[in-house]
């Protein structure tokens, strides 16, 4: 009794000492930042608040430590120091991860890579990179997680820093274990060759790489290496005492002994394991530990001691709500501890909570097991009952194969319509291009008249032949800038009302030469509308003027051509006049006059114009004479 009282002082004393021991350290934390604070160096008391901050966060004062890291990081970023954003970016986002929340972990981990990659610190930047795919990892986003750590991975080997490369390349290779045996174990190779070549590896990182490697063995079906490698990594963590990696070894080893029906050999290991975790309050391992345990009895047909080791489990799993797995895998475990001790009431409860908390992992071991409890609780209670459910349960599956064949056939039609829709869309294109590609043909075709181009070059002749060369050598240059003017302007769909006023110009000089200036023509634009700001289709007006010359003004002396261009009421009209003979009932007449009306008309469609608005009066209501075109021109204005 004695010793008893004792020791009880012993223990009283030694948590004084060491809570005033801790108060000294943070009273010396707090004055070595008001230190800091009168200096007015700030790179000085950014590192006295990351001290400090560091120090609460291991006192688990969080809110104490996050205050102490947001003045630091304030005064940080004021001053520009990257280096000292990044690290404290990066214990906010350590903190944040503890405490579950992703959003604001990945939030600093980002601005701290961000930093980090200002300095051009690609060890630091794999770090932050590394953190990055962890916290994706953990909300199960693996895809995510295998880009960030493996772009972590690169910068940690440009950097040339060889502390910690093991635990990157073991990392990495946790992200394969389910999925990819093959780069499980290249990756985790690695890792382990890095260790035996450099002692910078930390404890804990060697004992995940051997806790892998015994994984990897159990998967290549070879049980004794991996007992070699759980054994290697339970002395090295109880050299370093290293619990978590101790508990780890001994739990791996149970399930691998009692793979191998190694019962006793089992249970010793993971109650071993079991004591060690609740040691060190880590209720994960506490709950799987049970879970385990009960396993284990259940298979030793030791059931009434299996259920306390589930029930403990579930009890822990029920108060901290965070291992939804886990829970299912109590209730399961106890559904077959119930249904071995005949309770076949509770084998059913336990069995409905399992389904509801994890339907995911329904196979067919786990179906036959719930089907023959139901059977049996049917014989014994409630038989109405089960028969109710198992008829809901067919009519919801019915259900659900009806709403799965509507989804897809709703998917089928909208995929069908999309398809239609699209060779419809690209046949109206089609069409629409192939009306514009014929339309610039005919455009061309006529503006390039065989008549008119033999003629002019003729007439050119004839200057050069009475040796006028300078005048024969200036029309030469107007019919080249013609030609050109045609080729470049059928390409395209408009051009500036500028550009279409310098080639009327041009075409009607080469006409008055070929007619040897037996015609006058003046072109005339309204004061209220600016060349440079409008945009017309190219060429509009030149078969209604080459009508008005072929067929109006020819063969007379004194002919005369007027061409206006006005703006009213938003509209932009165009007016094409001449004294010639009129439009007569002659067939070329006719024709001449139906071809260029058809372009025109064409071209006034696919620009969306009204076609009625083209009108053509002979003769002239003006004069009484002559031809009248009347257009209302497509145009587009710019501000000017």
């Amino acid at each position: 009794m004695v010793k008893y009282h004792k020791s009880i002082l012993l223990y009283i004393f030694l948590f004084y000492a060491i809570t005033l021991c801790a108060d000294d350290s943070l009273q010396s934390l707090y004055k070595a930042n008001f230190r800091a604070l009168k200096t007015k160096d700030t790179a000085a008391i950014v590192k006295s608040y990351k001290y400090l901050g560091n120090y609460l966060d291991e006192l688990n004062e969080t809110e104490k430590c996050q205050q102490a890291f947001a003045k630091g990081l304030l005064l940080a970023q004021k001053a520009n120091l990257q280096n000292d954003i990044g690290i404290i970016n990066n214990l906010l986002g350590n903190i944040a991860s503890v405490n579950g929340n992703r959003v604001a972990a990945l939030s600093h981990y980002h601005k701290a890579l961000k930093a980090f990659a200002t300095t051009k610190n690609l060890d630091k930047v794999a770090m932050a990179l590394m953190n990055i795919g962890t916290e994706y990892e953990s909300m199960g986003n693996y895809k995510t997680a295998i880009a960030y750590e493996l772009k972590a991975l690169k910068n940690k080997e440009a950097s040339g820093e060889i502390k910690n490369l093991a635990y990157y390349y073991q990392h990495v290779g946790q992200l394969f274990k389910e999925t990819d045996l093959k780069k499980w174990k290249y990756y985790v190779d690695k890792a382990y060759a890095i260790t035996l070549q450099s002692d910078n590896a930390s404890v804990p990182t060697k004992a995940a790489i051997f806790n892998d490697l015994g994984g990897i063995a159990e998967d290549l079906k070879n049980n004794n290496e991996a007992y070699q490698w759980y054994d290697s990594m339970y002395v090295l963590s109880k050299a370093n005492e290293y619990d978590n990696g101790m508990a780890t070894a001994l739990s791996n080893r149970s399930l691998l002994l009692q793979s191998d029906k190694r019962y006793e050999e089992a249970l010793k290991n993971v109650l071993e394991a079991l004591a060690i975790a609740k040691e060190s309050e880590r209720s994960y391992a506490i709950i799987t530990d049970n879970i385990h345990a009960s396993s284990i009895l259940l298979d030793m047909n030791r059931a009434a001691e299996a259920k306390k080791y589930a029930l403990d489990a579930l009890k822990i799993a029920l108060e901290k709500k965070t291992y939804p797995e886990q829970e299912a895998d109590a209730h399961r475990i106890l559904a077959k501890i119930n249904a071995k001790l005949g309770d076949w009431k509770n084998a059913y409860f336990h069995t409905q909570n399992y389904r509801e908390g994890l339907d995911s992992i329904r196979n067919t071991e786990v179906q036959k097991s719930v089907q023959d409890l139901e059977l049996k609780y049917q014989t014994s209670e409630k038989e109405k009952e089960i028969a109710r459910l198992d008829s809901e349960n067919k009519l919801n599956n019915l259900q659900l194969q009806r709403a799965q064949i509507l989804i897809v056939s709703i998917v089928i039609v909208v995929f069908l319509i999309g398809l239609l829709a699209f060779v419809l869309y690209r046949r109206k294109q089609l069409k629409f291009d192939k009306q514009q590609a014929e339309l610039k043909q005919k455009l061309l075709r006529s503006q390039m008249n065989p008549h008119f181009m033999f003629n002019t070059l003729n007439a050119i002749n004839q200057y050069i032949q009475t040796n006028k060369g300078h005048e024969a050598s200036d029309y030469l240059a107007q019919y080249s800038r013609l030609m050109r003017q045609i080729l470049e302007n059928s390409a395209v769909e408009f051009v500036s009302l500028e550009t279409e006023l310098e080639f009327l110009h041009n075409y009607l000089a080469m006409q008055q030469l070929r007619f040897d200036k037996s015609f006058e023509y003046t072109i005339e634009v309204a004061d209220n509308i600016n060349p440079e700001s409008y945009e017309i289709p190219p060429m509009i007006a030149q078969p209604f003027i080459e009508n008005a010359i072929e067929h109006g003004v020819r063969g007379i002396n004194d002919g005369q051509i007027n061409i206006i261009f006005s703006s009213k009421n938003k509209k932009l009209t165009l007016q094409i006049s001449d004294n010639g003979k009129g439009f007569s009932s002659t067939s070329n007449n006719i024709k001449h006059k139906s071809f260029a009306l058809d372009i025109t008309r064409e071209r006034l469609n696919i620009t969306g114009n009204n076609t009625e608005k083209l009108e053509i009066s002979s003769p002239n209501p003006q004069t009484g004479k002559g031809t009248l075109v009347y257009i209302e021109v497509p145009f587009k204005r710019y501000e000017e």
